[in-house]
């Protein structure tokens, strides 16, 4: 009874937020269960294979090591089959990736990846699985591990560095994927493994064959793992009484058993099999980032097809889209799926699709990691219908402009056809789906501190450390104090970049990915880890983790040091040491009366376009270890700024407090005044996009009144055409409401289900621990208008 209750009220809900588009019972009904993780999988179970693999196989290869995990866990673990399925396979919900996200499912990830974050005792599995991961107890640190972080002067200078929040420079893949999921639509299971079978014969090295061998086993372990799912099916179907679950099912467990041995048929079986693989990047994969690129051009011919052959109306097909959102629903979502753009002929690819995964959002109300791709001949339609998701409160689509991105990409020597098939992967890092190693977020600048540094004469005032020796104590002019932070800026880069490239020599050793190669263009014909250099193309991405406390501080410090000449900077200094205690009205003066970034301020502008452009200079003499160029990005994850970040950085001449917060990304900094949404577009399209290939991360925080009305739609149309045509890279509308985030912690059953923006993840507010929740209601009392 309490379940149909839940249901009638879904349908309740998606009918008058969303007219046009009601779930359907049956609908209605797996999306209660999916919100109740009636379909979860236990994350032990893959730890258990990985324990097993790793004890019991110590002479195979690392490749092949995680080739058998994958396998296994495909062939091990059943799927949990529900009444309404229309899509079946292993689910994981839970997974707790970011701190302070959910922090009682944290056991989640260490259950299921022991071999990377090692055992914890007190997990609530059950006590077999436990004895078998206390197996890893024996093991010193991580069984895979990147590097040792004491091994050289590097590393030691990157401990030093990170210690101090300067940077936190890697180099590895990580969670964070965007492989080719139509490799497995266009080339059957069976004849991928006979041409593995045909390139081992002219193999001459035993590293090619070990990858060789892995790949095989990927294959074979999802072959088996189709098979599965159509017991289960058939199992589940033969417990039902409704016809027509039982007839779904088994369609489904036909369409499971083709897929073992061909290439999809129709779009239901195109989106089990790119679920599937999606679930084998899962299995590969530590993170909660793995995506699935550009979608509606994926599925597209199989829609197509179905419609004009009569085996499909648009509604059902609805039915399915709205099935798999679902499906692939997580409390933390980053598992993007790309809609829209330019197609590699240069003509527009937005298609039915594309509106029908935004209406599955809306009709869901499941929040779904979305992001769109806009240019100058986007349909209109379409571009309204990305508004109104927007307006529903999801914090999605993400919207991305394809004539910067493209030029972007195109600069840095990526052909024209994939540059206009980029795609972002988990929050709005760009790569290029199955042509590039997906390593982004690998820098985390923190250019603030740096000024701090140049301020303190190298030192750490919260420390006491020197951390660089030869930083003068005074400056003449601005302009010498400027040189003398650059100079940290590129030092700190090229420090940064020797721990990337070692990163990157290391990983194939001790982390390949056999189920992402295995999803990477060439794989076969060129049999090398997707880490090893196999891919088209080696970038890597370089975050700067924000701006407006660079600019706001550096403007402060030249209008009351080298320009007004209020305090020398000897005594700035220390009031900054004084956390501004006794200078209150300066501090107002700095934050009140100097200009800030957010108000359209063209000192401010030129500030920041060349501070920006600054740091992705320093990158330019730089290439990876597999000669690929470094992608600067504007990118802060607030989880890691607040808890990782913001203690380690004192008082700061933008009025900043010590330990106090800090701007995110392209945001404004907290409770800094501002102009109106226009205002803080246009100080971000200050910056010029096209040193930024990498991606931005554009969240603006609004009030819920900004768009309202019959007119809304049309007006946040127009701000998000004009923020593109002044130079734009990227930009979401978060609407927050501080009421509503109030009641939420008083009342969180009620609101359960209610998810925020974070930073490029979405999460339950209820979930995130009490200072992530107040970050988040400041952010709400700072909302533009």
């Amino acid at each position: 009874m309490e379940h149909t209750a839940r249901v009638l009220q879904a349908i309740d809900d998606s009918a008058s937020a969303h007219g046009p588009r009601p779930v359907s019972p049956r609908l209605a009904s797996l999306i209660e269960r999916v919100r109740h993780f009636e379909d979860e999988n236990a994350p032990w179970e893959r730890g258990v294979v990985a324990t097993e693999v790793y004890r019991d196989e110590p002479d195979l290869t690392p490749v092949r090591q995680k080739a058998e995990v994958i396998a296994r866990s495909f062939e091990r673990i059943r799927p949990i089959v529900l009444p309404e399925d229309r899509i079946v396979g292993i689910t994981f919900r839970r997974l707790r990736i970011h701190g302070g996200v959910g922090s009682h499912d944290a056991w989640r990830m260490v259950a299921k990846h022991p071999e990377k974050r090692g055992y914890r005792a007190g997990m609530p599995i059950p006590e077999e699985a436990d004895r078998i991961l206390q197996w890893w107890q024996e093991k010193s640190g991580r069984l895979v591990g990147i590097r040792n972080r004491n091994a050289n002067r590097v590393q030691q200078a990157n401990m030093q560095l990170q210690r101090h929040g300067i940077v936190h420079p890697h180099g590895s893949i990580g969670g964070h994927t965007l492989p080719a999921h139509d490799i497995l639509l266009t080339n059957s299971i069976p004849t991928q493994r006979a041409r593995i079978a045909r390139k081992m014969e002219q193999v001459d090295t035993p590293e090619e064959r070990d990858l060789l061998l892995a790949l095989d086993r990927c294959l074979a372990g999802m072959q088996n793992h189709f098979r599965l799912c159509a017991d289960e099916l058939q199992l589940k179907a033969g417990q039902l009484s409704d016809p027509r679950c039982v007839e779904n099912l088994l369609m489904l467990a036909d369409s499971c058993r083709h897929l073992a041995e061909d290439t999809p048929r129709t779009l239901h079986e195109a989106l089990q099999m790119i679920y599937t693989t999606n679930a084998a990047d899962i299995l590969d994969n530590a993170g909660d980032a793995s995506s699935f690129g550009r979608i509606d051009q994926i599925l597209f011919p199989f829609y197509e097809r179905d419609l004009a052959e009569g085996r499909l109306t648009e509604e059902e097909a609805f039915e399915l889209i709205c099935a798999f959102v679902a499906k692939k629903w997580c409390v933390q979502t980053s598992n993007n799926l790309t809609l829209g753009g330019l197609k590699p002929d240069g003509t527009d690819g937005t298609n039915a699709l594309s509106t029908m995964f935004l209406h599955a959002m809306m009709a869901t109300r499941l929040t779904t990691n979305i992001s769109v791709r806009i240019h100058a001949n986007t349909p209109p339609a379409f571009l309204r219908t990305v508004a109104e998701a927007m307006r529903a409160g999801f914090g999605r689509a993400g919207c991305f402009n394809d004539e910067i991105m493209i030029t972007a990409l195109l600069r840095k020597g990526i052909a024209l056809g994939d540059a206009r098939d980029y795609a972002p992967l988990g929050c709005v890092e760009i790569m290029l789906p199955g042509r590039s190693a997906f390593r982004t977020m690998c820098m985390g600048m923190n250019l603030a501190k740096l000024v701090e540094l140049t301020i303190h004469g190298g030192r750490c005032p919260l420390t006491g450390e020197t951390v660089f020796e030869d930083v003068p104590d005074d400056f003449a002019t601005f302009e010498d104090f400027r040189r003398s932070y650059h100079g940290l800026v590129r030092r700190v880069v090229d420090v940064g970049v020797e721990i990337i490239r070692e990163d990157e020599r290391l990983e194939p050793i001790h982390d390949p990915r056999p189920a992402l190669t295995m999803l990477t263009y060439g794989c076969i014909d060129d049999p090398r880890d997707v880490t090893g250099g196999l891919p088209q193309y080696d970038p890597v991405g370089v975050t700067l983790s924000e701006i407006a406390t660079t600019v706001n501080s550096l403007q402060a410090l030249r209008t009351i040091v080298f320009e007004r000449r209020q305090h020398s900077l000897a005594e700035f200094r220390q009031i900054l040491l004084a956390d501004w205690e006794g200078h209150e009205a300066l501090r107002r003066q700095a934050i009140e009366q100097f200009p800030r970034f957010g108000q359209d301020d063209p000192s401010i502008a030129t500030l920041t376009r060349e501070e920006a452009a600054h740091y992705a200079t320093c990158f330019e003499p730089h290439r990876t270890t597999y000669g690929g160029r470094f992608w600067p990005m504007i990118f802060g994850v607030s989880t890691g700024m607040q808890r990782g970040i913001w203690p380690k950085v004192g008082a700061l001449p933008s009025g900043k407090l010590s330990r106090g917060p800090m701007a995110y990304s392209l945001q404004p900094e907290p409770s800094s005044p501002h102009g109106a949404i226009t205002a803080v577009l246009n100080s971000c399209a200050a910056i010029d996009y096209l040193d930024y290939p990498g991606g931005t991360s554009n969240v603006q925080d609004c009030t819920a009144d900004l768009f309202a009305g019959d007119n809304g739609l049309d007006r946040m149309v127009a701000v998000l055409r004009a923020y593109f045509d002044a130079g734009g890279m990227e930009v979401a509308l978060n609407f927050l409401s501080e009421k509503t985030l109030r009641e939420a912690q008083s009342n969180p059953e009620r609101h359960r289900n209610l998810m925020v923006r974070l930073f490029g993840l979405s999460a339950r507010f209820v979930e995130l621990d009490d200072d992530l929740q107040e970050g988040i209601i400041d952010r709400a009392r700072g909302s533009l208008s």
